[in-house]
């Protein structure tokens, strides 16, 4: 069916390089997600007992280790063992994910891909490898916007009679990709100068 249809796109193959730095970006991608959860019930467990933690996780955990340090009614013994083998299943998972992006650190720094990249303002080790790895053939894109909608940041439009309305980005496409590229872009709006 593809050879009878000439305009068909083909995926283009990805080395080795590229192949490995997916599955460290995938694997990085699992421990956030764990760490997340792991944050979220701690915070929940925290709640049941009626202390009540704003979000953000340095929050959560400075609370959880203030009230395992002192007596009260709001932990037993049972509970408070159990939140600080959360604590240390934190802490392990923190530890792999620094391990994951100092090598996915030493890798970008290795490819001169990324190197150009990374003059981008808001783009550090982990979006251009991320870029690179999901992109090995730059030629596959005619242009920028070509990336742009492949990776989803395009909005979406509709409309009848002539009058078309754009509406929020279509989030379709890569999204582990745009995740990244958006939080790279929202840290140079914090940080920038008005």
């Amino acid at each position: 069916m593809a050879a009878m249809h000439p305009a068909t796109r083909t995926v283009p193959l990805k080395g080795p390089w590229h192949q490995d730095m997916q599955t460290f970006h995938k694997e990085r991608v699992r421990l956030v997600r764990n760490r997340t959860a792991l944050c979220n019930q701690l915070r929940a467990l925290l709640f049941e007992r009626g202390a009540a933690v704003s979000q953000g996780k340095r929050k959560i955990l400075a609370f959880a280790r203030s009230l395992i340090a002192e007596d009260g009614p709001v932990f037993t013994g049972m509970t408070k063992i159990m939140v600080q083998r959360m604590l240390r299943e934190y802490t392990d998972i923190d530890s792999y994910i620094e391990e994951v992006e100092a090598q996915i650190g030493m890798l970008a720094k290795e490819n001169p891909d990324c190197s150009r990249l990374q003059a981008i303002p808001g783009v550090g080790p982990i979006v251009s490898t991320a870029v690179v790895a999901a992109v090995p053939h730059k030629a596959q894109f005619r242009s920028a916007r070509h990336f742009a909608a492949w990776m989803g940041l395009v909005p979406s439009h509709t409309g009848t009679g002539g009058k078309t309305r754009t509406l929020g980005i279509s989030k379709r496409g890569n999204r582990d990709l745009r995740t990244l590229v958006v939080q790279g872009a929202g840290a140079v709006l914090r940080t920038s100068v008005v």
